[in-house]
C-alpha cells in the first residue's frame, strides 16, 4: 500500500542515529498557481532546536482505495478498515472529500522525500542570484525570481541550524539518485 524504498529507510535510520525527529501535520488541499496539492507542516527537531517547513505533495500521491461506488463486499470493508488503521498510525491523512465508504487519503511524505527537496532548494539558494536565474530560467529583474531565491536561501539557513556540514553531506550521499 505505502511504498517505502531502501533510501527512505536509510535516511530515517540515519536521522534517528543523530537524534533528529520528524513531525508532520496535514494542512489541507491548496492550489499553487495551476497546481493542486496537499499541504503539510513539516518539522525536524534536534535537541531543543526545531525548524518548521511547509511542503506540498501532488494529488497523485493520494490513495483512493475504492475507485467506484459499488456496494462494498466484506473483503472491501476489511481493506477499508486496514486503511483507517493506517490513518491512526499517521502514515496517511484522511481527506474530507469522498463519502464514508470511499474516502481519499493523503500519504504523509517520507523524511527522505522532504529532505531531498529541501537539500535541492538549499543548493539553489547557495548560488549567486545570477547563477540561480541562469540555471532555472528566471529573469534577473524578476521580483518573483528573487522571492524564490530568498526562500531557497532561508531553507539553506534552516538546514544549517539543524545539521552540521558533515551530516548534510551524509544526507546528500544517502539521497543520491533518489
Amino acid at each position: 500500500m505505502l511504498t517505502i524504498n531502501e533510501q527512505d529507510n536509510q535516511v530515517a535510520e540515519y536521522l534517528e542515529s543523530i537524534g533528529v525527529s520528524y513531525g508532520t501535520r496535514y494542512l489541507g488541499a491548496v492550489k499553487n498557481d495551476d497546481w493542486n496539492a496537499d499541504k503539510w507542516a513539516i518539522t525536524f527537531k534536534t535537541g531543543k532546536h526545531m525548524e518548521p517547513f511547509e511542503f506540498n505533495t501532488g494529488l497523485g500521491h493520494r490513495i483512493k482505495p475504492l475507485a467506484n461506488r459499488r456496494a462494498l463486499s466484506a473483503k472491501d470493508r476489511a481493506a477499508l478498515k486496514k486503511l483507517r488503521d493506517v490513518v491512526k498510525q499517521k502514515d496517511v491523512a484522511l481527506i474530507a472529500n469522498g463519502d464514508q465508504w470511499n474516502p481519499e487519503f493523503a500519504v504523509v511524505p517520507t523524511q527522505a522525500s522532504v529532505l531531498y527537496c529541501l537539500l535541492s532548494d538549499a543548493s539553489a539558494g547557495e548560488q549567486l542570484f545570477a547563477d540561480f536565474c541562469a540555471d532555472f530560467g528566471y529573469d534577473e529583474d524578476s521580483r518573483k525570481a528573487f522571492g524564490i531565491y530568498e526562500a531557497c536561501q532561508k531553507i539553506a539557513l534552516q538546514l544549517r541550524h539543524l545539521f552540521t556540514g558533515e551530516q548534510m553531506e551524509k544526507l546528500r550521499e544517502l539521497l543520491e539518485d533518489y
